[in-house]
């Protein structure tokens, strides 16, 4: 968040970031009674730092475009910021890449829940990973987690009144 205030980010983007994280960390909390490795500090920096090239595409805070994905990564990878963290940048709108990780797809979520959008095959695929790395069952897990993202969901209303400036 600091680096995004450096950058001179628009506040409309520092809300978005604090809010995806917001939701990030309440996905984490969830996560973790199921007994998987999940890198939460990366998550939490993929998740404020997800939207960083919108500095450069500001058109973008108001309209759908992805210019932002690739500039954002770059910006990150001139400041030297690992690529992992970099990645984020494009990995949030490009998440049904059969390559992303679990830590990619949990940004995704959180991003697109902090404004209460469900995405279906998304969650499906958080929670075939969840299943297969903490060996319980998917039709389970299903019930849990479905439940569990309907209620961040659910918020998504009083968080998108929270954004506005």
């Amino acid at each position: 968040i600091n680096l995004l205030r450096e950058f001179n980010a628009p506040e409309r983007l520092i809300t978005h970031a604090v809010l995806v994280c917001e939701g990030a960390i309440e996905l984490l909390g969830i996560f973790k009674n199921y007994g998987i490795e999940i890198d939460e500090r990366l998550i939490e920096i993929g998740a404020a730092l997800h939207d960083v090239g919108k500095i450069n595409f500001t058109n973008e805070l108001d309209e759908t475009g992805s210019k932002h994905e690739l500039g954002g990564k770059k910006i990150l990878l001139d400041l030297g910021i690992e690529s992992r963290i970099a990645n984020f940048c494009v990995t949030h709108g490009k998440w049904d890449d059969p390559k992303r990780n679990l830590e990619d797809l949990i940004v995704t979520l959180a991003d697109k829940l902090w404004i209460g959008k469900r995405v279906l095959e998304l969650e499906e695929k958080i929670i075939r990973s969840i299943s297969e790395k903490s060996g319980q069952e998917y039709w389970q897990l299903l019930s849990e987690l479905d439940s569990h993202f309907e209620s961040i969901a659910s918020s998504g209303h009083d968080r998108l009144l929270r954004s506005i400036i």
